[in-house]
């Protein structure tokens, strides 16, 4: 709208409107007004919208955490990533509510890697990870991305149980190649990666996860009952990935992704994706 009236501003020839087309000073006013409405009037907005909250209890609690964390890490890198050893971390935790205990809760979480060469120039990667929450004021967790279950969106899957396991296996597919325009340049070498993600994950029978509406079946699915209370769902996936780079270069990964959620039947069409990095 600003963009729309600089413009008519500029055809009457008034001083100083010809500046907005710039795109740097559009941000540097963008900037400034941010600014100024945070520090004069955004507290009271903040406030405003609080108490105009329907359903949503604001508390103002005194919390007090204690974590303990042990790592290990004897992983060696080579050109194509993490080729041997292994990595863990465990952690283990309890938040206290000195206030009413209403806000209490314990978390515990375990992520552990292993990598080892199956064959010449074949790595096989492994990835468990679980997490647990307990308490009056039990966190949930999500699965979902790139990094966890790939193939499906950020937080596809929530509990206060959860479980993930990811498989991989990695091997150079072309290297050698030679870029020779304008000068003389061997491209990094491109790797091929076959892999399978499963997920679960479980919570209290008391209103169920929360699941984004995509439209797709999968996404939307039905919940899986299970016993003492919980509820339990699942999800997917499996497909390759390429990716150039590593070592010196940065890893640029192009992944396709088929879903399930049964582990009988997977989607017709894959999900692609492009990332940046080693996913683990």
């Amino acid at each position: 709208m600003l963009v729309e009236l600089f413009k008519y501003l500029d055809s009457l020839d008034f001083p100083g409107a010809g500046m907005f087309q710039y795109i740097s000073f559009r941000s540097s006013m963008a900037f400034i007004l941010s600014m100024f409405i945070a520090t004069t009037i955004g507290k009271r907005i903040i406030a405003k919208l609080q108490r105009m909250q329907i359903g949503e209890t604001i508390r103002d609690l005194d919390l007090v955490s204690h974590y303990l964390s042990l790592v290990h890490d004897n992983s060696r890198w080579s050109l194509y990533g993490p080729a041997s050893g292994s990595r863990w971390a465990a952690i283990a935790g309890y938040t206290r509510d000195l206030t009413s205990d209403e806000g209490s809760y314990g978390t515990v979480q375990c992520d552990a890697r292993r990598y080892q060469k199956v064959a010449p120039n074949v790595v096989s990667a492994t990835r468990v990870n679980g997490q647990a929450s307990f308490g009056p004021d039990a966190p949930r967790f999500y699965l979902g991305g790139y990094r966890a279950l790939r193939g499906f969106d950020r937080r596809t899957l929530t509990g206060t149980r959860t479980v993930l396991v990811q498989q991989e296996f990695r091997a150079p597919l072309l290297r050698g190649l030679v870029l020779a325009i304008p000068a003389p340049w061997e491209l990094p070498t491109l790797n091929v990666a076959a892999w399978a993600d499963v997920a679960w994950a479980w919570d209290r029978d008391d209103g169920g996860f929360f699941l984004p509406v995509s439209g797709d079946a999968i996404d939307t699915g039905g919940f899986l009952a299970g016993s003492g209370g919980w509820q339990e769902r699942h999800l997917g996936s499996a497909g390759f990935g390429l990716f150039l780079g590593g070592g010196y270069f940065p890893a640029l990964r192009w992944d396709f992704a088929w879903r399930t959620a049964d582990f009988k039947s997977f989607t017709d069409k894959p999900r692609t994706r492009f990332s940046i990095g080693f996913n683990y």
